[in-house]
């Protein structure tokens, strides 16, 4: 799973995550419920933390590192909503800095129940087997570790699985580049490339040959361009809306522009961080298809988002 996926926590997802009540799911309001109901809720791994400044610089050396200490008090679903949003949408359009949180006792309610949502999901342990340890986001890709994941872990071991991360991402057939960085265009086979390289290829030649089918690639992936600047607002203030329905106090934004090298300390507790900001000017919408030549008038037309 993504992270524009992990983004859309709504309140269907945090009702699912809730302990059932006699009259069926309630929607998670009150976070803490949750450290009452998994048995090592208090329990934090700091092996590998201590480690984990020159893990990152290993894996990523050309990358910043931003901890991500918005999760800090949160103990309110639709506030943890706001949260994860914004965190997503920061690694996608920050994309050469590794947004990560590390389970401290002011963050555990938020970051188990995030664990409990994603679980259901399917994209990671559930939280009754082992508490999540450690949140990384980079770019469109997530990954968390559990306690027991961590016990077994080494830091090379940690370093190829962040390794991994960036290796996964989604890229450009012809640069390869990311991908949601920059204006696509999705060719009528389904594959996408940035619209500048789209451009060198059109200027070739009369027909755009598919760089991904020629290397035999015949998946049809779904494209999800990155949510504009004004519409990621727009989704905030509705959140923020509900937030001030329910009298509950917003929290502070993720600024991208304050990511740093990472710091982390075997003292989780005392830890001070920078806070990431996700309103970066970079995101992307859907476009007006492109037009083909005479020559191609009856082919489908290449579609592209920005």
């Amino acid at each position: 799973m993504d992270a524009a996926d992990a983004a859309d926590l709504d309140d269907a997802a945090l009702t699912a995550a809730a302990t059932p009540a006699a009259s069926g799911p309630r929607l998670v309001l009150d976070l803490k419920q949750i450290l009452s109901e998994i048995p090592d809720a208090d329990e934090y791994d700091t092996r590998l933390t201590g480690q984990l400044d020159a893990a990152l610089a290993e894996a990523l050396p050309a990358f910043g590192a931003c901890a991500l200490t918005h999760f800090d008090g949160v103990e309110h679903g639709v506030v943890l909503s706001r949260v994860y949003a914004a965190a997503s949408h920061a690694a996608r359009n920050d994309t050469n800095t590794l947004y990560y949180a590390l389970r401290t006792r002011r963050n555990s309610a938020a970051l188990l129940t995030l664990q409990r949502i994603e679980a259901l999901r399917g994209t990671c342990a559930d939280c009754e087997e082992s508490p999540l340890a450690m949140l990384f986001l980079l770019r469109d890709t997530q990954l968390v570790l559990t306690n027991a994941q961590l016990r077994c872990l080494t830091k090379g071991g940690l370093v190829e699985l962040i390794c991994a991360m960036e290796r996964a991402t989604v890229r450009c057939p012809v640069c390869a580049d990311f991908l949601y960085e920059k204006k696509m265009t999705t060719l009528p086979c389904g594959h996408s490339l940035h619209t500048d390289c789209y451009a060198i290829l059109a200027a070739a030649g009369s027909a755009v040959a598919c760089p991904s089918c020629t290397e035999g690639d015949q998946s049809k992936p779904a494209v999800v361009a990155n949510m504009t600047a004004d519409a990621f607002h727009s989704q905030m203030q509705a959140v923020e809306s509900t937030l001030s329905n329910l009298s509950v106090s917003a929290i502070e934004e993720v600024d991208p522009v304050q990511a740093t090298p990472a710091a982390a300390d075997e003292d989780e507790d005392e830890d001070e961080v920078p806070d990431p900001d996700p309103e970066s000017d970079d995101a992307d919408e859907a476009d007006e298809p492109e037009k083909g030549d005479a020559d191609a008038a009856a082919a489908p037309a290449p579609i592209t988002t920005e």
